[in-house]
């Protein structure tokens, strides 16, 4: 969804994922990259941060939190 500019449409998404998935690190990149694209910054790089607690080692989350900064 974020491929398709459906910024709103993934941050839904993500949340429903970690619902059922709540330690899952990919989802939680996926929620930050929404977050940053809809302006939520801080929300954003605390998603990567968490995503960084369980995953420290991928680079995107990485990434995504040197853009949200």
């Amino acid at each position: 969804l974020v491929e398709l500019r459906r910024y709103a449409d993934a941050e839904k998404a993500t949340r429903r994922a970690l619902a059922l998935r709540p330690s899952y690190p990919r989802a939680r990149v996926n929620r930050g990259v929404a977050l940053r694209h809809l302006g939520r910054w801080r929300e954003a790089a605390a998603w990567q941060q968490k995503a960084l607690a369980l995953s420290p080692n991928m680079p995107d989350a990485w990434s995504e939190l040197g853009l949200c900064r």
